[in-house]
């Protein structure tokens, strides 16, 4: 039952943008209250994104959130996708 939810949340959570300076996702993150937070591997093409979101704060899992991508941060909420035939590391801390 937990990964169907989990499985559910996921597709919310991440949704996919395509304009004219390439595609990315729209991260939104909502983490039932009390759960640490979830791991998810995305694929774009040949790339892989790994997604650990955290609920680092005092929030209801519902929060501002802080981004980084193979250690650099990345402000707002939009992830740009390439398809480079890497593996990145996608840290999300709610805050």
């Amino acid at each position: 039952m937990a990964c169907t939810i989990v499985g559910a949340q996921v597709r919310n959570d991440l949704h996919r943008v395509q304009g004219r300076a390439g595609v990315g996702l729209i991260i939104v993150p909502h983490i039932p209250t009390g759960w640490p937070g979830y791991e998810v591997t995305y694929r774009y093409g040949q790339t892989t994104y790994a997604f650990d979101v955290r609920n680092d704060g005092p929030s209801d899992g519902d929060a501002p959130l802080n981004m980084t991508v193979d250690g650099r941060p990345v402000p707002g909420n939009l992830l740009a996708l390439r398809d480079d035939g890497e593996v990145h590391q996608v840290q999300i801390a709610l805050r």
